[in-house]
């Protein structure tokens, strides 16, 4: 069990002289932005650092080839000789392959210089070049030229038979080029066709200056400058090639990412952590112990569902009874919009792990989808749909958004910015949804978008799951097998399993291709209100009203943990997620707390007053913001957050 007597955590004002100096070796950067634990502020990225984009190129030839040297450097410090002279011999391989390439280059700009085109021909039957039909039809026109140029007619008919004509296709005007150049063969000279203001004529400026110009475009195609000096050094000796790789290179560079993340983390342990594994990155454990100002409000009935958007966390999303989806911003917690289109209260909000994708499931019977475009701030908007095919609509209408053709009209969210259902922008007031995907009727209960942001999940009243194409709108499966209304399903992290819980006391597992159930599981003695996947798909919670939460071990097909001491028995649906590290559980309550176990012990450790006005339906955890969400009866949302003045407030009977 993890121990509230364990906890030692700092803000970043005690971290500046303790952790810091811990970090012997390793390069410190400029002083921290907005760490302090107890603000609104967080520490994304450094002051006057760009938040998105690439510091290298991962596809450069040069960096890839750092990362080999690091790679085999490492593997012959510990031992593993000859897997690195493996690594080393493919990697010199693709080393002389490159080499011969630029060999080859160079004799091919050599030749067209020296107009030797015998020769430029044959080496680029040598090369990839081959299979480039532009540069190609660009050389055979160039010897065209010089030919006519020289009054050897006979010659440059052959070659505008044998060579060009097969690449007609692949001239920069078309047709009409491979005319002008059939007309030039009556002309004694190119500069002769200037009076019929042929094109090819009037761009002509002697056979040298044509064959610099495609001299030029081979090595701007090439990228022979930058491949030479990467593969064959530059004369300096300031190559990356020529450079020693210093010692424990791989290892210096881990620790400096990982010294970067504990640095930037929204808490600071005391003592320096030890990484166990480096297939994740580092998350400060924190058990949240108060409310983080301010509260979210802006909502005119309860809310029913939250969720973050995206991985990163950086917005946060709510569903209501007021039939609305509010955005709000997780740093500061300020409304950025809401959203409007359903004609019934919001059941349930699901976001894609890149943010682009938002999806909202009403009692209207219908999905919401809104999309976000990584150039523009805020979410696109676009049609109403009618509420399901039985009304007047036998296929759905597909927005422009979600075929992928220009939406810059269409507008975007924002606390003054709107749409009319005409798609026009109107003053301050809510906003459309982007597509409407209809359903067979009744409520919508659930909804979760695929991984992979191609296809939204929704199951709710007609006890029926259903898989729609985001691109299209249509229904392209349907998982039929449960006896009562489904509460709540969700993909596995490969996006090839579903799982779902029903008011029938059953969560089942269905194939997604296929679209037959494959496991059942019928442990429960209530209504089942939720079901959630830890992050690698071996582990599930499940929130039932048997006032229970269990946790599941999907490889023995079994359940090893039954948390209690929170309420779930009325018609509300009450949640539950994997909190910090997913080494505790938090969920909502029906006597407006929060409730916090750890995962070994099944213990209650913390419990936070959440709502005085009936019950918390819902609490989600974001491990990239550190942050607890909650939603209830009161309309309000709330952020909580790991607090070093105020201590934790254990549960009576609950052991330390």
């Amino acid at each position: 069990m993890i121990s509230p007597s364990r906890m030692h955590w700092t803000d970043a004002t005690e971290s500046a002289t303790g952790s810091r100096a811990l970090w012997s070796g390793v390069p410190q950067g400029p002083a921290l932005a907005g760490v302090h634990v107890g603000n609104n502020t967080r520490p994304l990225v450094r002051e006057g650092a760009p938040r998105l984009g690439l510091v290298f190129d991962p596809e450069d030839p040069c960096i890839q080839r750092d990362m080999l040297r690091m790679i085999r450097q490492y593997l012959e410090d510990h031992g593993y000789v000859l897997s690195s002279m493996v690594v080393n011999d493919e990697a010199n391989l693709m080393e002389r392959e490159a080499r011969s390439q630029q060999w080859q280059a160079r004799r091919i700009r050599s030749a067209i210089l020296t107009g030797d085109w015998s020769e430029v021909e044959r080496l680029c039957q040598k090369t990839p070049l081959k299979n480039l039909k532009v540069f190609l039809y660009a050389l055979y026109r160039q010897q065209f030229l010089e030919l006519i140029e020289r009054h050897e007619t006979e010659k440059a008919y052959a070659v505008l038979m044998k060579r060009l004509k097969p690449l007609e296709g692949h001239a920069p005007r078309g047709p009409a080029e491979f005319r002008d150049l059939c007309y030039l063969l009556t002309c004694k000279s190119v500069h002769e066709a200037h009076a019929a203001s042929i094109p090819l004529s009037l761009d002509w400026g002697g056979s040298q200056a044509g064959r610099e110009l495609l001299a030029e475009q081979l090595t701007r195609l090439l990228d022979m400058e930058q491949e030479a000096e990467c593969v064959f050094g530059d004369p300096q000796g300031t190559s990356p090639q020529r450079r020693e790789v210093p010692p424990h290179r791989l290892e210096q560079l881990v620790q400096q990412a990982y010294a970067y993340q504990i640095e930037f983390a929204r808490y600071h342990p005391l003592v320096l952590p030890r990484i166990r594994t480096l297939l994740e990155d580092y998350h400060c454990f924190a058990i949240p112990n108060a409310e983080r100002p301010p509260r979210l409000c802006g909502h005119e009935a309860n809310i029913k569902c939250v969720t973050f958007v995206g991985k990163e966390g950086l917005m946060l999303a709510t569903g209501s009874s007021d039939r609305r989806v509010g955005l709000w911003d997780t740093d500061s917690g300020a409304l950025l919009g809401m959203l409007s289109g359903h004609s019934s209260r919001v059941w349930d909000v699901s976001a894609s792990p890149s943010g682009r994708v938002l999806a909202s499931g009403s009692a209207d019977g219908r999905i919401g989808l809104w999309v976000s475009e990584a150039h523009a701030p805020g979410f696109r908007l676009g049609a109403m749909l009618a509420h399901h095919p039985a009304v007047g609509h036998g296929s759905v209408a597909t927005s422009a958004a979600m075929q992928g053709s220009s939406i810059s009209s269409i507008g975007s969210i924002g606390n003054s910015t709107s749409v009319r259902p005409g798609g026009g922008l109107s003053g301050a007031g809510p906003g459309h949804a982007l597509t409407k995907l209809p359903t067979t009727g009744g409520d919508v209960y659930t909804v979760c978008v695929h991984p992979a942001e191609t296809h939204v999940l929704s199951g709710g009243y007609d006890k029926t799951l259903r898989l729609h194409d985001i691109r299209t709108g249509q229904i392209v499966r349907s998982f039929v097998g449960h006896q009562a209304a489904v509460t709540r399903a969700v993909f596995n992290p490969h996006g090839n399993l579903i799982v779902s819980g029903s008011k029938d006391s059953t969560i089942k597992f269905w194939d997604i291709i296929s679209g037959v159930c494959v496991r059942t599981f019928s442990f429960h003695f209530g209504e089942v209100t939720s079901v959630e996947l830890n992050s690698t798909g071996t582990l599930l919670l499940s929130s039932s009203k048997d006032n229970s939460n269990r946790l599941w071990d999907l490889r023995a097909s079994r359940p090893i943990r039954r948390f209690k001491g929170h309420q779930n028995t009325s018609k509300n649906f009450i949640r539950a997620c994997f909190g910090p590290n997913e080494l505790l559980v938090v969920g909502g309550s029906e006597d407006g707390q929060i409730c916090i176990w750890d995962v070994e012990s099944a213990t209650l450790i913390q419990r936070l007053t959440a709502c005085r006005r009936g019950p918390v339906f819902s609490a989600v955890w974001s491990q990239q913001q550190s942050l607890l969400a909650s939603c209830g009866n009161d309309g309000d949302a709330r952020l909580w957050w790991y607090d070093p003045s105020r201590p934790l407030s254990v549960p009576d009977g609950a052991a330390a």
